[in-house]
């Protein structure tokens, strides 16, 4: 369990999350300490000793060197950001009302199972689950359900990233955690690229929805988008 944050960290989580911003999760980054005083709106000489405060926290490595000061956030410093990434999901969410939207059961263009073949291994690391390779497709009932749908878009998603694979590139996509019929537990998936009007949504499950729940084209069913804190664990990466 993390230890409790001091009253004067809570200044340095928020350099924490800049530097992150700068790329300093991922790898080494210069950061000059005029700029990065501009961007915290500090003088020059306090950036340089948020820096310091942030290493001998060990949220970050740093180096300074004749080119400048270099940064990189440590697994500690990730930990804090994820924590905090974590409290604020936690408080945010419980003022979302339930959102859920009637969708009706249509079959697809049939590239579901294609693109979901290219997005497994992706898709698996990602939302914890193998998914089954196909998608349940929807069409908005009605406007209020095409308007929930749009609400669940405007969220904070799963992000899947892009990437190439059997020689062509692959857009990125967002996945929203639901619950199909109150039974099942599935992804709502949202491509960059797609063929569907806003009206549609494509569903993803470790299983074969129409099968699990006995559907066909026309029938009506209802999903319902929910929170999981294991999705931030798996947004993360």
């Amino acid at each position: 369990m993390a230890e409790a944050l001091e009253r004067d960290d809570y200044g340095l989580l928020f350099a924490l999350i800049r530097l992150a911003e700068l790329g300093a999760h991922k790898s080494l980054v210069k950061v000059p300490t005029e700029k990065f005083g501009s961007i915290l709106r500090l003088s020059q000489q306090s950036a340089s000793r948020i820096l310091r405060l942030l290493e001998q926290r060990g949220w970050i490595e740093r180096f300074v060197s004749r080119e400048g000061t270099y940064a990189r956030i440590t697994n500690g410093g990730f930990e804090r950001l994820i924590g905090l990434h974590r409290d604020l999901a936690r408080i945010l969410e419980s003022r979302i009302e339930p959102i859920a939207f009637r969708g009706i059961v249509f079959t697809g263009f049939g590239e579901g199972n294609y693109y979901v073949k290219l997005y497994r291994r992706v898709l698996r690391d990602k939302l914890g689950f193998d998914p089954y390779p196909g998608t349940l497709n929807l069409r908005a009932a009605t406007i209020e359900d095409l308007k929930a749908l749009e609400r669940i878009r405007s969220l904070p998603a799963i992000e899947i990233p892009s990437f190439k694979g059997r020689g062509r590139s692959l857009g990125s996509a967002r996945c929203y955690r639901v619950a199909v019929e109150h039974r099942v537990r599935g992804v709502m998936i949202v491509p960059e690229r797609t063929h569907y009007g806003r009206d549609v949504a494509e569903i993803l499950a470790a299983e074969r929805l129409r099968e699990k729940l006995g559907l066909k084209d026309g029938d009506i069913i209802t999903v319902e988008l929910t929170f999981e804190e294991d999705s931030l664990s798996k947004a993360k990466g």
